[in-house]
């Protein structure tokens, strides 16, 4: 199975001249996974994640409207391309310790998100239909791998 079979590809971006409060809200037009950030080009800059937009909020003196998105965002998140083995994808969020990639073109072009969420659903779904535990151990090695909501990474097994 390929990136591009389980992609959300319905994905709100932000602009890299963005506030977090923006950022905030399309994390959430994003079912509260994150926002990828783009350049006025299309390229991806940056991810912002719900961690991000928490921590920033506790820590940063100036308001979530006037906080540009360059000082919070993620300026290297982990990228995929949309004909890579959904196998390879996961293994990039385990060893990154991440719960989502952003999926690019060839030319760095924001694509769609691939989820630990989209993972989930396909392995239920195969669960389903033919009782096999599809994916099953490896999604749930990636998300005790990830950090928490609060930014705390876990305990090393």
């Amino acid at each position: 199975m390929r990136i591009d079979q389980l992609m959300s590809r319905d994905v709100k971006a932000c602009s890299d001249r963005d506030s977090l409060a923006k950022g905030a809200r399309h994390i959430q037009d994003n079912d509260g996974r994150c926002a990828p950030v783009v350049d006025r080009h299309g390229h991806v800059v940056g991810l912002l994640a719900e961690r991000d937009v928490s921590r920033a909020t506790a820590t940063l003196q100036s308001p979530p409207f006037e906080t540009p998105l360059s000082v919070v965002m993620q300026r290297s998140p982990v990228l995929a391309l949309p004909h890579e083995p959904v196998e390879k994808a996961h293994e990039r969020m385990r060893q990154a310790r991440v719960r989502c990639l952003v999926v690019v073109g060839e030319d760095g072009t924001l694509l769609g998100l691939l989820s630990l969420d989209d993972l989930a659903r396909q392995a239920m779904q195969a669960l389903r239909l033919d009782g096999r535990p599809f994916w099953a151990e490896q999604v749930a090695q990636t998300l005790a791998s990830c950090p928490d909501r609060s930014g705390s990474r876990p305990a090393a097994a």
